[in-house]
């Protein structure tokens, strides 16, 4: 079943179930986002945030099990915001499996908090793959943590393992090269 929801209204029911399957697994997904970065605040806290997501229109596909906005997106949940020009995300049963946010560029700010620092991003596409909890930015890739920055053509963050890789090319896109720029230490 195909649902849409355009500023003309909503078409055909069964809309309750599918969407709220598709905003738990959003919640759990952006709980995930760079969260394991100095420090872990559980998917469990980040559920006490509402999560509102603003477009143009959406199309759910409940066989499918997909749901995609499309048109100056914004999604907002607590201190993460994620602007797009159209975020896709997919499920199965158990939850996200995969979202697609794609834009000129995709922005994504992580506010900070108690446990998780200030994070700032900026692809063309942010690509979140929850099997093995990574993230890909690819297309004018930029990153920035703590005062740290990375720019290259794609950025590769496991977010369980904490680690990141900046390579100079995309595997459709020209060759670039990886910036990182560190910031001197203070001393008090």
């Amino acid at each position: 079943m195909i649902v849409s929801i355009t500023p003309y209204g909503l078409q055909i029911s069964h809309v309750r179930r599918c969407l709220s399957r598709t905003l738990l697994c959003v919640v759990l997904l952006s709980s995930a986002s760079f969260a394991a970065q100095e420090g872990t605040e559980t998917a469990a806290a980040n559920t006490n945030y509402s999560i509102e997501i603003q477009a143009d229109s959406a199309v759910f596909d409940e066989q499918k099990k997909l749901i995609q906005y499309d048109g100056s997106v914004i999604m907002r949940q607590g201190p993460l915001k994620i602007s797009a020009d159209s975020i896709t995300i997919m499920s199965d049963d158990d939850g996200v499996t995969e979202l697609i946010a794609k834009g000129n560029p995709v922005r994504y700010h992580q506010t900070k908090t108690a446990t998780v620092p200030s994070i700032k991003a900026e692809a063309d596409s942010i690509h979140y793959f929850k099997i093995d909890e990574r993230m890909e930015l690819t297309g004018q890739a930029f990153l920035e943590q703590n005062g740290q920055s990375f720019r290259a053509p794609r950025i590769e963050y496991r977010l369980t393992e904490q680690t990141l890789k900046a390579l100079g090319h995309s595997a459709d896109g020209p060759k670039g090269r990886v910036i990182m720029v560190i910031p001197p230490r203070t001393t008090q």
